[in-house]
């Protein structure tokens, strides 16, 4: 090669390098179908301060990150060759399967999919805890429980998963949350056989989304509202799909806009046609609240129920149509807990729990929320709810909750258990503490007390020596009776206060639902 051409490549090379800038420099843009689904890095202000002309440097090369000359060509071009070229996803957050199927990547679905996880034995004791409390909920106040769980996209369509991602031959999540519902005698649907069969249909999950289409929640309603129809026959079905004309819709899904291709991978796909729902009227949508949306639908079906449907995307703007209008009442709420007292407090008959799949790896879904199921059915809460200003919070499958404030020989003495600022009316009462030992000794224990107006007022306390326990590791109830003057007092609060030296262990406090 000539020393002229040399010099030619160097130079195009060195302003193939200068070019990004110098585009930044002219404000020289050229648009691309690119989605960076964040929020770019704004230029920095002139800095002022020392502390500004120290981060200057950084915050100017973020920004310069973000908005270099052709930037947004570059990245598209990148994605596309690796998409489209290779057949890789340019993003960890998606899975490219077979015939250009895209799957969720998240390390949940993955290992839902190859069956990587499974429970451990302290997550089923606190599942099986959790979901006895709720079934005795729904007993006590007459409210059916259904959860119906959704499969994974790859669950479904696991033939479409890259071969790449083996399964273990082992039960998989779903199967064990699965049976641990029905045995916790809570009625369970899982989903994934319907799903599977109507594929004979067509396609019940979108090609480039993770969620079902239309035919996908269509069926899944069905099977919902077939599961209600046993408690009450009025429930009228919507049609099956496949009395519905197929409809043909173009629409970009949310795994492909994560590929940052924005309207570029849009996927047509057959869905099954709008469902005639039967009359009835929106009293309200989308209420404000903290957690996403709920709404509110009601129809004139007095043999029908008042349904309360827990939900996530799956059944945001897909399955809700299907039901809506096919029971007297029926309240969506965008959230995964429960809300036991607006359900008690509105006369629900049913309470239908939605899960995806995935979420069933993240054992806290089943376990909702123990302490407040605790304190509603029994004015019971975890010892591990209260603040505490010594000890340490440890595992111990012998708790109702598998885990207890604990402090041992060695804790230095101080209060390992107070609050939580109860309102109580008038009355007489009798707090419980259930407490263990956890070694042998003689001498001062504890301190219990019952203090109200922040610790201002004491109502009741005792002093508890080793002898008030019959012996060393195992639980014994303990009770303080006390009595609330007329008025009611704000602030009750129950404290532990360790004397040091021999181990102890709390495991809840109970106060009774109703003065004695």
């Amino acid at each position: 090669m000539s020393k002229f051409y040399q010099i030619l490549i160097v130079i195009l090379f060195g302003a193939f390098l200068l070019l990004p800038g110098v585009a930044l420099i002219l404000g020289v843009k050229l648009d691309a179908d690119f989605d960076d689904r964040r929020d770019l890095a704004a230029c920095p202000a002139r800095p002022a301060t020392i502390q500004e002309y120290v981060g200057f440097p950084a915050a100017y090369d973020d920004f310069f990150s973000d908005h270099f000359g052709f930037r947004k060509p570059l990245m598209f071009a990148y994605n596309y060759l690796l998409f489209y070229g290779l057949g890789v996803s340019p993003e960890p957050s998606v899975v490219v399967g077979k015939e250009a199927w895209l799957f969720c990547g998240a390390d949940s679905e993955l290992q839902s999919f190859c069956r990587t996880a499974s429970y451990s034995d302290l997550d089923r004791v606190r599942i099986r805890t959790a979901l006895a409390l709720l079934r005795e909920w729904g007993i006590r106040q007459d409210i059916k429980l259904l959860f119906a769980i959704i499969p994974n996209k790859s669950t479904v369509y696991d033939e479409r998963m890259p071969t790449a991602y083996g399964r273990r031959h082992v039960r998989s999540r779903l199967s064990e949350a699965v049976d641990m519902i029905d045995e916790a005698g809570i009625d369970v649907l899982d989903l994934t056989s319907v799903l599977v069969e109507g594929r004979k249909l067509g396609e019940v999950y979108h090609r480039d989304d993770s969620h079902w289409n239309s035919r996908g929640a269509l069926i899944g309603a069905r099977a919902v509202l077939e599961r209600l129809k046993r408690w009450y026959p009025a429930i009228e079905l919507p049609p099956p799909p496949t009395s519905l004309p197929p409809s043909h819709v173009m629409r970009p899904g949310d795994l492909a806009h994560q590929l940052g291709f924005k309207g570029r991978l849009i996927e047509e796909t057959q869905e099954v046609g709008p469902v005639a729902p039967p009359e009835f009227h929106t009293v309200v949508r989308d209420m404000p609240r903290t957690l996403r949306s709920q709404g509110l639908y009601e129809a004139a079906l007095p043999e029908t129920p008042s349904v309360v449907i827990y939900h996530d995307s799956f059944g945001e703007s897909s399955l809700v149509p299907y039901v809506a209008g096919r029971v007297r009442r029926l309240r969506t709420s965008w959230d995964h807990q429960m809300d036991l007292a607006r359900d008690e407090r509105e006369d629900v008959d049913v309470a239908v729990a939605f899960f995806v799949e995935r979420m069933l790896i993240e054992s806290e879904y089943l376990i909702f929320d123990i302490g407040q199921l605790e304190w509603r059915m029994h004015r019971r809460r975890s010892a591990c709810d209260y603040p505490s200003q010594i000890g340490s919070i440890t595992e111990d499958t012998a708790s109702r909750y598998t885990i207890v404030q604990s402090a041992d020989s060695h804790t230095p003495a101080g209060l390992l258990m107070y609050g939580l600022y109860d309102t109580l009316p008038e009355g007489r009462y009798a707090a419980t503490f259930r407490m263990k030992l956890l070694d042998p000794g003689v001498g001062p224990v504890a301190r219990l007390d019952i203090a109200a107006t922040r610790g201002q007022a004491v109502l009741a306390e005792t002093n508890l020596s080793v002898d008030a326990w019959s012996a060393p590791g195992v639980y014994e109830d303990l009770t303080l009776p006390f009595s609330v003057p007329a008025g009611g007092l704000d602030g009750v609060e129950c404290r532990v206060y360790f004397e040091g030296g021999v181990g102890l262990s709390i495991d809840s406090i109970e106060l009774p639902g109703y003065p004695l």
